[in-house]
């Protein structure tokens, strides 16, 4: 299956000499896209594990390969929820902070209520509470229940954030009502 995904992953193109990807094949995209996809869980597990941590390694086509798949499934209701939860439980492996902070920025894209809870256990890390704090918000459902779960035994450094969303998630709630 890795090499599978590694064969795709080449097909994207390498940055220009900004470091930007100028040259973008929408067809190519969206085939090594569909391919990953097509590999299931597994796929995107074996594109999570070509992630490096932040300065370490040339993982830019995983990254943009990665972000492709959750923005590009975003409106399918079918697969939405598989690469939401194969995302999230690469989160559950050992991977350094900064792959998992990008990880649950992708949940903030693809995510959805499955992976909520799994979101809510990141809100007692130091370095994960933040964006696990804002996926939840834009999630949105399940985000006040998971506030309310963490403030209980955090600790100083995320208590602000956890109450300040959790405030944030009670007054969109009376909003609605």
């Amino acid at each position: 299956m890795n090499e599978k995904v590694n064969e795709l992953i080449k097909q994207l193109p390498d940055p220009d000499d900004r470091g930007l990807m100028s040259q973008i094949d929408k067809q190519v995209v969206d085939e090594v896209t569909a391919g990953i996809l097509a590999g299931g869980a597994d796929s995107i597990s074996a594109v999570v594990d070509m992630l490096t941590e932040p300065g370490k390694g040339d993982d830019y086509k995983a990254h943009y390969a990665l972000h492709c798949v959750a923005i590009g499934i975003g409106q399918d209701q079918e697969k939405r929820p598989m690469v939401a939860q194969a995302i999230a439980g690469c989160l559950e492996k050992e991977y350094p902070k900064g792959v998992k902070q990008y990880l649950i920025q992708e949940l903030q894209v693809v995510g959805g209520r499955e992976v909520v809870e799994t979101l809510g256990k990141f809100l007692h890390d130091e370095a994960l509470c933040e964006p696990a704090a804002m996926a939840l918000m834009a999630i949105r459902w399940g985000a006040q229940a998971q506030f309310e779960n963490a403030l209980d035994g955090a600790d100083d450094k995320c208590r602000p954030t956890i109450q300040q969303n959790l405030e944030l998630a009670q007054r969109r709630r009376r909003r609605r009502q």
